[in-house]
C-alpha cells in the first residue's frame, strides 16, 4: 500500500518487491515465454482504479479484446503494440494509454517493466 506520497521510479523498492505471477493470459501467448512478475501498489475493492508495477520476460501476446483500459509508464525495456490500424513503439520513459476492448498484440523483444494504472470502469 502507498504512503500518502510515494515516488514512483525504476530505482524504487516497489520494483524489487515484485513477485512472480506466471502467465496472466497463457492461451494468448504467440511466442516466447513472457513470464510475469507484479506488485499491486493500490488495489482497493471499492475503487475503480488499480495501480502497480509489472514486468514480463520477452515474448509476444495477442489480445482479441484488451481486458482493461490502462495508462502505462515504461520504466525499462521496449514494447511494440500492433493494433489493427498501426504499430506503436514505446521505450523507457514513454507513457501511453490503451483502451479496453481493442485488438492488440504486445511484442517485447527483451524484458519489459512498467508502472500501470488500470481504469477498471472506463
Amino acid at each position: 500500500m502507498l504512503n500518502k506520497i510515494e515516488k514512483l521510479d525504476y530505482s524504487n523498492l516497489f520494483v524489487n518487491k515484485m513477485k512472480p505471477i506466471g502467465l496472466s493470459f497463457p492461451e494468448q501467448v504467440i511466442s516466447g515465454d513472457p513470464q510475469e512478475s507484479a506488485l499491486s501498489i493500490l488495489d482497493l475493492e471499492s475503487s475503480a482504479v488499480s495501480l502497480g508495477v509489472w514486468r514480463s520476460e520477452a515474448g509476444q501476446v495477442k489480445f482479441d479484446a484488451y481486458p482493461v483500459s490502462e495508462i502505462c509508464w515504461i520504466v525499462d525495456g521496449e514494447l511494440n503494440l500492433h493494433s489493427t490500424d498501426d504499430i506503436y513503439t514505446f521505450s523507457k520513459g514513454d507513457v501511453f494509454f490503451i483502451q479496453k476492448g481493442i485488438e492488440v498484440t504486445w511484442t517485447m523483444s527483451k524484458p519489459l517493466t512498467k508502472y500501470y494504472i488500470e481504469l477498471l470502469e472506463y
